[in-house]
């Protein structure tokens, strides 16, 4: 299960590990599932239609797209 996260743009990086942690605890909770993967993106980056509903396929491309530039940078 993956996560996308709107962080606003005052949060610094040393809170992203915090950030997780509780997102991941809460999620399993509330939900009982296991985050794999949490997302971190800019704050009004998720594709959202004209009435506000999330863009579930953009928003997959958009997940898809951050993971592989992350394993880029690991290598």
């Amino acid at each position: 299960m993956v996560a996308v996260v709107e962080l606003r743009n005052e949060v610094k990086k040393a809170d992203y590990d915090p950030i997780c942690r509780i997102i991941r605890q809460k999620v399993s909770e509330v939900q009982l599932v296991y985050l794999s993967t949490i997302v971190l993106i800019q704050e009004r980056s998720i594709p959202k239609t004209s009435s506000g509903k999330l863009q579930r396929r953009k928003a997959r491309v958009l997940v898809a797209y951050c993971m592989s530039s992350y394993n880029r940078n690991l290598t």
